[in-house]
C-alpha cells in the first residue's frame, strides 16, 4: 500500500485555494452528540480487501476537545497519528499535531491557530519547513471534519457549507469551501451491526465523498467512502 490510510481519511480541505474565498461563513455546529470520551474502531477496505485498521477517539479536557486518529496499514509499514485540539463547544481549531511514520522515516507537523492565521511547521530527517495561511474567523480544520459532520442538524434536505482548512498535509496549507448535504436514510451493515443511517454527501468542488451516520443520539460514523478507501465501524465504546 503506497499511501498511508489515515492520510486520506479527511482530505477534502486540502486542495482548495491558498487564500480564503469570500463566502458567507457561519457556525455549522448545531449540537454536541458525544460524551466526555468516545472511541471508534474501524477497518479500512479497498475493494474487498482489508488494507488497514485504526481508531478515532474523542476526549474532552475542560473546554478543549481532543480528536485523535491512529491508523496503520495491514502490513504494518505505515502509521499515521493525528491529534487535533479544538474548542469543545464550537469546534474552532486550536492546534493540530501529526506524526507519519513509514519506511522512509518519520515526518512531524504542528499547526497552530492564532489571530486569524494558522502557522504550520513540519520536519523530517534533514528537512524543515514553515508555512503560514490567513484563515476566516469561522473555519474548521480538516482533521476535525469527521466530528464536525456529526454536530449538524441531520434531516431530509439538510444542506450547509463551511470553510475548511487543510493543515498537517504533504502540501502547503490551503482552504476550501466544503458543502455537506443529506441525501437519504438507509440501512447500513458493517461489522459493528446494522444501522439506520443518514447518507451524507460531502463536496469540495467536483470531489465527492460519502459518509453514513447512524440515526442515534450519538450519530456515530458507521461507514465512510472517500472514493478510494471505505472505512467501516467495527466497535464503538
Amino acid at each position: 500500500m503506497a499511501l498511508v490510510v489515515a492520510s486520506v481519511i479527511l482530505p477534502l480541505a486540502c486542495g482548495g485555494q491558498e487564500r480564503p474565498t469570500p463566502v458567507p461563513t457561519a457556525e455549522v455546529v448545531h449540537q454536541i452528540p458525544w460524551g466526555e470520551r468516545e472511541e471508534a474502531i474501524y477497518r479500512v477496505l479497498r475493494g474487498e480487501s482489508v488494507v488497514g485498521r485504526g481508531v478515532i477517539s474523542l476526549q474532552r479536557e475542560g473546554r478543549v476537545l481532543i480528536i485523535s486518529q491512529d491508523f496503520t496499514d495491514a502490513r504494518g509499514r505505515f502509521r499515521d497519528v493525528v491529534k487535533a485540539s479544538v474548542d469543545a463547544a464550537t469546534l474552532r481549531p486550536q492546534v493540530v499535531e501529526r506524526v507519519l511514520t513509514g519506511p522512509e522515516g518519520e515526518r512531524r507537523w504542528r499547526a497552530q491557530y492564532e489571530d486569524g492565521r494558522v502557522r504550520v511547521f513540519q520536519e523530517s530527517d534533514g528537512d524543515t519547513r514553515t508555512d503560514e495561511l490567513v484563515v476566516p474567523l469561522v473555519s474548521y480544520d480538516s482533521w476535525s471534519d469527521i466530528a464536525l459532520w456529526r454536530t449538524m442538524p441531520l434531516a431530509y434536505g439538510f444542506r450547509a457549507s463551511y470553510m475548511g482548512v487543510g493543515t498537517a498535509i504533504l502540501r502547503k496549507p490551503a482552504t476550501a469551501i466544503i458543502t455537506v448535504e443529506v441525501v437519504s436514510k438507509e440501512a447500513v451493515i458493517v461489522p459493528a451491526g446494522t444501522f439506520q443511517a443518514w447518507r451524507v454527501q460531502v463536496r469540495n468542488g467536483h470531489e465527492v465523498q460519502t459518509v453514513w451516520m447512524a440515526d442515534l443520539p450519538q450519530r456515530p460514523v458507521v461507514r465512510y467512502d472517500n472514493g478510494t478507501y471505505v472505512f467501516e465501524l467495527e466497535e464503538l465504546r
